[in-house]
């Protein structure tokens, strides 16, 4: 039966083998990581200085929903966006519940060619949010400003749609027909 090199014990006169310290040109590992993080930084420089010129939104003008606030000049730009997008802030919306649905949003994206996703956190006191976690929103990406207007159109109806009393108009009314009655 043979042994492999590996199976095999070394010889106590052998010495282990030592940490290279050196490379093939002859610098030194801190030498080849200073450049390579120096030719690493060249090349985010320039993909930074190309991304800002191609991915930035044009300015919008929209027309604002009602309940619903529009943002258009987009610092939270996602790299896989479409030239033309827009945010639609739906954190105070009523129905918001039915705008973050994904079969609604791909009702929109099925009428209009325009992406739809939802983005940031509700919350019932809109002032504690944050940049880093924003209120609620739609984000709406299309590859023409005529399909994003006509996405944020549909968008705007189904804001003004009458849904009849929620959960908590229900409750609302129950607790005033409760107190009437004692």
């Amino acid at each position: 039966m043979s042994k492999r090199k590996w199976d095999q014990t070394g010889d106590s006169n052998e010495d282990p083998p030592s940490k290279v310290s050196k490379t093939e040109d002859g610098k030194s590992a801190s030498e080849a990581a200073a450049a390579a993080a120096a030719i690493a930084a060249k090349i985010a420089a320039q993909f930074s200085a190309s991304g800002t010129a191609s991915t930035t939104a044009p300015t919008q003008t929209v027309p604002k929903a009602s309940g619903a606030a529009i943002v258009t000049d987009d610092k939270r730009k996602d790299p896989h966006d479409s030239e033309f997008t827009c945010d639609i802030e739906i954190n105070d919306v009523r129905n918001r519940y039915m705008l973050t649905k994904g079969a609604t949003q791909q009702e929109i994206y099925a009428e209009t060619s325009a992406s739809v996703t939802t983005k940031g956190v509700w919350y019932p006191d809109k002032s504690k949010a944050t940049e880093k976690d924003p209120p609620l929103y739609l984000h709406v990406s299309a590859t023409t400003q005529e399909i994003l207007d006509k996405a944020v159109k549909r968008v705007n109806e189904l804001i003004a749609a009458d849904l009849g009393p929620l959960v908590e108009d229900r409750r609302k009314e129950f607790n005033k027909a409760s107190a009437g009655r004692t």
